[in-house]
């Protein structure tokens, strides 16, 4: 039944748990373990198409040009990031940085940046 079941199947929620389901031939295909609906196999199918996480970076980044960023988030809480000089940009009211140790990009609010003034110029997005 594998085959025309895939083949008239059409992608819905289960009506009992709401999971990703299919249904085709009035049988519901669920890929929630715990659910009635639960069927191995395509469980298996979905979880085959999901993409596979990143693996974590092994080696850290560095700043070539390090600069300190004093920030103070939503909550109140202190941060202080390392960015790179060089990675800094202007974009609306934020400014854009390539952070250590990951090498992510992060967006910081200027109004919520304490020590703005230290940072000097940064230029506006087409400008670096």
């Amino acid at each position: 039944m594998g085959f025309l079941f895939r083949l008239f199947s059409r992608r819905s929620q289960c009506p009992l748990c709401f999971c990703a389901a299919e249904a085709a031939f009035g049988r519901v295909e669920c890929a929630n373990p715990v659910c009635r609906n639960f069927s191995r196999e395509f469980h298996d199918r979905l979880a085959a198409n999901h993409k596979t996480a990143r693996s974590p970076r092994t080696e850290r980044f560095r700043a070539p040009d390090p600069v300190s960023i004093r920030y103070r988030n939503y909550l109140g809480e202190g941060k202080i990031f390392t960015a790179s000089r060089a990675s800094l940009y202007a974009k609306n009211n934020h400014i854009m940085a390539v952070i250590e140790p990951y090498g992510g990009s992060v967006s910081l609010c200027r109004d919520r940046i304490t020590n703005l003034g230290s940072l000097g110029p940064v230029p506006q997005r087409g400008e670096r």
